[in-house]
């Protein structure tokens, strides 16, 4: 239902990308919420590629929109990200966190040269760590200051980042691949300017989508009184 409305609502209706935000978008409100037999937890790493001006920009749009809907703007994360320890504040401050980074391939190459962005080079590092430690305590760098010191109880950061495909492929380096980032992410290809353009439907968004989502965010399991800062998830 989410894709069907998405692709509605746009100019160009690329069904894959829709699909990748609408898995992101569930990512985060069943985040902390449920898992399964092995621990496994909501907490994905999403990749959407697609071609300049293909349309890759409006399912990221219409995310912001849903959780707007749904009172969930607190788990709307930044779409830039500055530093590790900008990601770290972010989740101790919200721990179901959904982050739409757009140019992720241009992020990617970045993050490689601790020269020229030393802020930025620990950045896949601490992302694969968060996304190893979703049903666990998470414990930040040491600091001598023991307050700048962040203990996150199953942080669940939930990544849709979009890129080009040259941009995306020719950014990773074997150290990526090796250390595991790329295990880690799920990539949709969009279909390019195979699509048509289409005129968008100026339609609201259908309470059949948003009641069951409104459910997810009100859903408090386990834990009793301390359900928000250690949640027992169903």
């Amino acid at each position: 239902e989410i894709m069907r409305h998405t692709l509605e609502t746009a100019l160009y209706p690329q069904p894959e990308l829709s699909l990748a935000a609408a898995i992101s978008l569930l990512a985060v409100v069943t985040g902390r919420k449920v898992t399964d037999a092995f621990g496994a937890r909501t907490n994905c790493y999403i990749l959407g590629l697609d071609l300049t001006g293909a349309g890759k920009d409006h399912p990221r749009l219409k995310n912001k929109e849903y959780m707007l809907h749904i009172g969930a703007q607190p788990m709307i994360g930044p779409e830039r990200i500055g530093s590790h320890a900008g990601i770290i504040a972010h989740l101790d401050n919200q721990p179901a966190l959904l982050c739409q980074i757009d140019e992720m391939g241009k992020f990617l190459a970045t993050c490689k040269d601790p020269k020229k962005s030393p802020h930025l080079y620990n950045v896949t590092t601490v992302m694969m760590q968060l996304y190893s430690s979703s049903k666990s305590l998470w414990v930040s760098d040491a600091y001598a200051d023991t307050k700048r010191t962040k203990t996150i109880d199953q942080p669940h950061l939930v990544v849709y980042g979009t890129a080009t495909p040259d941009s995306f492929w020719s950014n990773l380096s074997s150290e990526n691949i090796s250390d595991g980032l790329i295990g880690r992410l799920m990539a949709f290809e969009g279909r390019g300017y195979e699509v048509e353009m289409q005129e968008p439907a100026a339609l609201p968004i259908p309470e059949s989508i948003l009641e069951p989502l409104r459910w997810w965010m009100e859903f408090k399991p386990g834990g009793g009184h301390l359900g928000g800062q250690h949640p027992v998830p169903r």
